[in-house]
């Protein structure tokens, strides 16, 4: 995995009765590369598709800043109330020693996990699914991906 690639791929993981989940290898790799020691504290919060997002605090930051500059100048109740509810959810987890961050009951109940989970790269952060959504998720979303790629204006090298 080169510096650029960010988290990439996803991992079959368990969460323990502690409500606690690896970080991959992989991916640890890449908070400790990218962001040294500030890449072993990640902000945890929900996602949009009944996920759990994962962010090294730099991404979060950034992502904070681009959301509160978006909301300075928008009158949309939608908007202001899904910038709230996105903050007023996350948490600072650190990385325990052996690489996992606790989840707590909120966010697992939220997105509906069960033991078996992906923990997922999307280049910038991380998500947590669980197991059987995921693969749901993508059963659905394979067929159309080559209507997507042909409506896309973009040519396509998949």
């Amino acid at each position: 995995m080169t510096s650029s690639s960010g988290f990439i791929g996803n991992f079959p993981l368990t969460i323990d009765n502690k409500l606690r989940v690896n970080i991959p290898a992989k991916f640890r790799d890449v908070l400790t590369r990218e962001y040294g020691e500030e890449g072993l504290e990640v902000v945890i919060t929900i996602s949009l598709d009944k996920s759990i997002a994962v962010f090294p605090n730099r991404n979060y930051r950034k992502f904070l800043q681009e959301l509160d500059s978006d909301l300075a100048n928008s009158s949309n109740l939608e908007k202001r109330q899904f910038g709230k509810t996105f903050k007023g959810c996350a948490v600072m987890e650190a990385l325990d020693k052996q690489n996992r961050i606790r989840l707590n009951t909120f966010l697992t109940n939220y997105a509906e996990l069960d033991r078996e989970v992906y923990v997922i790269g999307f280049n910038d952060y991380m998500e947590i699914w669980d197991r059987k959504k995921w693969d749901e998720f993508i059963a659905r979303q394979i067929p159309k991906l080559a209507e997507t790629l042909e409506q896309s204006s973009k040519p396509s090298t998949i």
